[in-house]
Formats: C-alpha cells, structure tokens, sequence
C-alpha cells in the first residue's frame, strides 16, 4: 500500500522552485525515461479509453515525443535519457491480477453484448499502462533521430546519481522522480511545462529543512517506511493514514525520537508482530539496494556506489553479477533484459494473456515456441562460466502453475556451433547489395544471394584471427544467415529451403517496410495459429451464418493485423474485435520471442569475438537489428469491417459496392489518416503471402488443408476488394 509520496508532501508544503527553461541553455540533462514516458501518458490532453482493446499506444504519445524533443533542441538543451534495465532479485513469482482479467472478461462480455458505452467505460478502467512497455517506442525515436540514451544496468535513479557526479558523464542535471533523492542527488528537476517554458526543482535541503533538520540518512529511512516497489509501508503508518493522520508528521515525530528507520521498527514490532521480522528484512535490503546499487561506471566496469563499504553479498539484494560485457550490450538497447532475466532469476512465467480467454490454442503456441526460447538461453549461457550453462531453469505457466517445465539450456553441440560458418566478408556484403537496386542489407537481397546456387557456397565461412567482422553490415548479415538457418529458412549448405524459397519469392513482392511482417506472419503460419477457428468463444461475428465466408473473413482479418493503418492524434471511433485482440497475444509473442532471438545471436556473436568489438557506431547497428516494431489490431478492425459491410450489398464484387464500403469506412474509422492507401498496403502484404503460398505449397512443405483456405480466401477476397 503507497500511502504517500515525497512528490505530495512537496506539493503539499510547497516547496517547489521554479525557472524559466533558459536558464538550461547549453546543459546536457540526464532524464529517468519511466518517470518521462509516465508523465507524458498522465498528461496526453487525449484520452482514449480503448486503447486497451485495440492493443494500441497512447493517442499522441509519438507525437508529443517529438514535440518534446524539438523544443529542447530550440532551447539547446540536449537531453540524455536512461531507462531501467534488470529486474532486482525476487523470491517470489510475480502474481497475475486476477481482477484485472475479470473486468477484461467484463468489459468484452458488455461490448458482445451491445452495451457500447458501459464497454467503453470498462475498457477505460484497463487503461492503467506498464510503463516499460513504452520503451521501445521512445527508444525507436531517439535512435531514428541520432541521439544517445542508455540502459542501466539495473535501476535508473542509481545511474543518473552516479552520472551527476562524475564530472566524465556530463549531465549538468537530472530530470526524474523523487526517487532519485534518496541517493545522494542535491537538487532534482521534477517537471518540465513547455508550453510555458519553465521547469520545477526540488532542493534536498530545503526538504530536510521542512522535516525538522533530519540528516541524510534519517530521510532514506522515511522515504523508505513511507513504502514503495522496493519495501512495503511500515504496518503502523497504515492505521495512521485511515484515521487522517499526518504520517510525515508521524515519521518525523517518530524518526526525532528513535533516531532511525531501524529503531523505530524495533519499538513498533509489537504492533505487526507477525510480519515483523519479514519487514524488517525488506528494510535492509531497501537500504543496501540504495546505497550499493550497480551502476555502470564511464570506463565500462560495473561498481556499487560507495564501494569501499559495500557487503560482499551484494547478488542477495541486487541480482547475480553476469559478466560486463553483457551490460554493455544491454546498455546500448542492442540486447533487452528479457532473456537475462530468465537466466538470473531461474525462472520462466507464462501469465494468461490479457484477453479474457484461456484458449488451447494459445497453450499449444506456447508449447511450439518453447524451443525458441530455450535456444536464446542457449546462444546467452554458452560463451559463459559453466556455473550458468548448467543453471537450473524452469517455466511455469498459469494454467497449471504448479507443474515445473525444465528448460534444458545445455546443448551439445551448442546453437553457436551449429550456426558458426556465418563469418560474412566485406565482399560478399557487396555481392548481396548488389542483388536489389537500393544496393542495401535486407532480407530481399540476403535471400536474393543465397538464392544463386553458383556463388551462395561462398558465404560460407569459419572464424580465424584474420577474418573477424568488422562492419555493421558484415555483422547483420551474420545475424540474419544465423537467425534463418535456426528457423530453418536456410539449410546448413547456406542454401535456401523450400520455406526459404517460398520466403524469397514473398519478400520479392511486399513493400520493403513489410518485410518484418512477411516473416512473422509466414512464422506465425508453421506454428499453426491461422488454422484454428474462433479464438475467442464469446466473439459473434455480424454474419454467423455464413460462415465460410466468415472464415474467410477471420482470415484475412489476422493477417491484417500484421499490417499498419496510420492514424490520427485522436480517439478510436471505430469497432472492435475481441476475435482480433485475443490473435493480437500470438503476434505479440512471438515477436518477443523472435527479437529476443535476434538479440541472443548478436550477444554470442560478439561474446565469441567474431567481430570487431571497438567501435563507434553502436547505434546505428542497434536500429538496424530486426523485428522492433510493434502491432496493434486496427488494421485488422478496419479489413474485417470492410469485407463484413460489402457482403451485405446485394452485389458484393461490384465496383460500385467496393466505393460504398470505402466510404462506409472512412465515415466510420475517422481516426484514419488515409485508409485507401492503407489498404492498397494491405493488398501488397496480402498478395505476397498468398503468392509465397502458393511456392509453399508447390514444394510441398505447407499443410494442403491451411494452403487451400488460403488460396480459397484469396480468391473470394480478389473479387471485393
């Protein structure tokens, strides 16, 4: 239970200062990323209470991203932003919120049923936002626009402490929660109002000041008893706080008299005596999370603040040390924490998706996608000490919790040697940029080079001390005959499979920006997710009784999700699809777990120096490595709304019909920036799914049963469409 903060006492008691924002002129200010992106969501001047069910981000949040950082740069103050990277060690599984998932359940059964208002209202209650879930849309931006931001290696608030003070990270100050003033951080920017040009700061001391004259120490210990992420509220402020009390007043009263955290536990433990000797120990461990955090050091070491009086246990309240090479790679956004995760606390939580709906088709995706999961453990713990290659690590999943799925990470031989003969040269790198007219390293000339029975040979090649990679394209290219050689795209010879071919000739007609699609949908096709009927068992499709064409519709309509439809900073109008939210958790997982792939094979390719490790442009490669976007479901909304409106004319293949049913969408989706060429975009996508299909099939590698619905499909969509 959060009773209250340092933000609204400070608030309250009014000790704010306030400057105009040029007097920043010329200062490089560190910024908490969470505490931003929170802010932003918090004050979006657009709310849209369905974001939830379309699986979409906050109206304007790109927008008022960029707005944000145009005006920092007009007032020439360069921001340097850093987010939070690995979980603190936990003893406890995280528990899904049950209620959450009813008032999902709730809020779908309301919007099946009709009630359109108490949906939207039900949805709105969802609306509440993991804030880390946003970190790769800001972190999108910064790299597209060129400037540098940083993960820490564990908690945020400790990295930007560390940086202020040390006169080599240059940041002149820091933007972030209050938080960050329980390391030993002076003054602290709390909010930015730019449409004012002027900003907030709090003074320590003057806080101190307004709490008696407490020291340092006496103020981590308030804040900490006061409760938060990293310890609970001390027991008795919790009567306090119902009974209207002042628990400032009340821990500076009592802090006055016991003269620390610690004390005043000790003379209050009559009154939780229970939970006393938990809390106590979450307590300590809060205090030495502060003031031992990891930070990452300018020189690349990783260190605890106030080393010469740090435990030597620090892995029982931080987490277990990796090697700081890891770090590194996760501090430049190259790898994410979610495999290292896994690895650190031994453990992999399936919670039920979001969606109200405990299918068996999901359980079984799960199923298939295991391997790849224990394959990207595999690529992390091989270049490692053999302590974590013979780790224990278990999944558990919600819909038998208690059965342990052990995760046989220790492979011999290892996913490194299987895939090891990807040492690109600079010139094969030209061979394949040569392939394509943009003279580029993407998937169409990759595969366009490997597709050459004379020369693909040619890219076969081990390491030596001579031939270790050297540019960012040599190493992509590594990345992707590795990544499709595990996916079986691509045979151990380097050439191409029947999938691989069928691959090519897709790639060959998509719009290069769909490239990502085509793999995660053709992906998503061997593992099976398009066969299975409804996903959702209280989804009533407008047209029940038709129901192949129905089936044709839930189709199309999921490949369509796949798909982007731009819109405008305003809410959704449109309807929604539980059938295409529920399919949504396939795509979402699945692209996680692709990425952490990606990532994975980057992490052992550099751990196992197979390229060059000294270099300058690790933000560039970082925006380069594939299958970092993101997919909600509107566009599939809109293709689904399309194709269910046009069936209900009395000549549905009409030309005249197809212009009823685009109006009838653009008077219905008014969010959408430009729906027709929205879904002239779709049709690329389509046709090239279809066309590779089709190889697929031909070659003999595709089931007959799911190549027939898609070629039936096909067919009935070309006449409406």
């Amino acid at each position: 239970m959060l009773i209250k903060t340092i933000e609204s006492y400070t608030t309250e008691y009014k000790l704010f200062n306030y400057q105009p924002l040029s007097v920043l002129k010329d200062c490089r200010i560190g910024i908490e990323a969470s505490y931003y992106l929170k802010q932003l969501v918090n004050h979006l001047p657009i709310k849209d209470p369905l974001i939830h069910a379309t699986a979409s981000v906050p109206v304007g949040l790109k927008t008022r991203i960029l707005r944000d950082l145009s005006i920092l740069e007009q007032n020439k103050i360069e921001p340097f932003f850093v987010f939070d990277g690995l979980r603190l060690t936990s003893k406890t599984k995280k528990v899904p919120d049950e209620n959450y998932s009813k008032m999902c359940e709730d809020a779908w059964k309301s919007y099946n049923e009709g009630k359109f208002q108490q949906a939207s209202n039900e949805f709105g209650l969802l609306a509440n936002i993991e804030i880390s879930s946003l970190y790769k849309i800001l972190i999108n931006i910064l790299l597209e626009k060129k400037m540098e931001f940083l993960v820490a290696p564990y908690l945020s608030w400790a990295q930007l402490a560390y940086m202020i003070e040390t006169t080599q990270s240059h940041i002149d100050a820091i933007f972030g929660s209050s938080n960050i003033l329980l390391f030993n951080v002076d003054r602290l920017i709390i909010n930015f109002d730019f449409d004012y040009l002027i900003f907030s700061w709090l003074n320590k001391q003057t806080i101190l000041s307004s709490l008696g004259g407490i020291t340092n120490e006496q103020f981590l210990d308030i804040c900490i008893l006061l409760g938060s992420d990293l310890c609970p509220t001390f027991p008795p402020l919790e009567m306090i706080f119902q009974v209207n009390g002042d628990v400032f007043r009340f821990l500076q009263d009592t802090i006055k008299i016991f003269k620390s955290g610690i004390n005043a536990i000790l003379n209050y433990r009559h009154t939780f005596v229970t939970k006393y000797s938990d809390y106590l120990e979450s307590f300590f461990k809060a205090v030495c999370i502060i003031k031992y955090h990891i930070v990452l050091m300018e020189n690349g070491k990783l260190l605890p603040l106030n080393e010469s009086d740090a435990p030597n246990d620090i892995h029982e309240f931080i987490s277990t040390r990796l090697p700081e090479e890891i770090y590194f790679y996760l501090s430049r956004g190259i790898i994410g924490p979610y495999i290292i995760n896994i690895l650190i606390s031994g453990i992999l939580v399936e919670n039920a998706p979001m969606d109200s709906n405990d299918t068996q088709e999901y359980k079984d995706f799960l199923d298939n996608i295991f391997v790849i999961q224990t394959q990207s453990l595999n690529l992390l713990t091989q270049p490692l000490h053999r302590f974590y290659q013979a780790k224990n690590i278990s999944a558990y999943y919600w819909f038998d919790p208690d059965q342990e799925h052990k995760m046989l990470h220790k492979m011999t031989p290892s996913i490194y040697e299987l895939v090891k003969t990807w040492m690109i040269k600079e010139d094969i790198v030209n061979q394949i940029k040569m392939t394509i007219p943009e003279k580029k390293i993407n998937f169409l000339s990759f595969f366009k080079y490997l597709s050459d029975s004379k020369i693909y040979k040619e890219s076969v090649s081990e390491k030596t001390d001579n031939n270790i990679m050297q540019s960012h394209e040599q190493i992509l290219s590594s990345i992707y005959g590795k990544f499709f050689q595990l996916r079986s795209f691509i045979n151990n010879d380097h050439s191409l499979s029947a999938w691989g071919l069928a691959l090519l000739d897709t790639l060959k007609i998509c719009h290069e920006s769909q490239q990502n699609s085509v793999v995660l949908i053709f992906e998503l096709l061997r593992l099976k997710t398009f066969r299975h009927g409804n996903l959702s068992a209280t989804y009533q499709g407008e047209l029940s009784k038709k129901t192949e064409e129905m089936s044709f519709i839930a189709l199309i309509s999921r490949v369509a999700c796949l798909s982007v439809l731009h819109k405008k900073d305003i809410a959704w109008t449109g309807p929604l699809s539980q059938e295409l939210f529920v399919f949504n958790s396939f795509i979402k997982m699945l692209l996680q777990t692709i990425r952490s792939l990606v990532e994975m094979i980057t992490a052992s390719l550099f751990m196992n120096q197979d390229a060059n490790r000294e270099r300058d442009d690790w933000l560039e490669f970082t925006r380069l490595l594939p299958f970092n976007n993101e997919y909600d479901i509107t566009m599939g909304v809109v293709i689904k709304t399309y194709l269910e409106k046009i069936i209900t004319y009395e000549n549905p293949t009409s030309e005249d019909s197809k212009k009823k049913a685009i109006e009838y969408l653009k008077s219905t989706f008014i969010s959408a920036e430009n729906i027709e060429e929205d879904i002239v975009k779709f049709r690329y996508l389509w046709n090239s799914i279809v066309y590779g299909i089709k190889v697929a099939d031909i070659l003999g590698v595709v089931d007959k049963v799911e190549s027939d619905r898609f070629l039936k499909a096909n067919n009935w969509l070309q006449e409406r469409i």
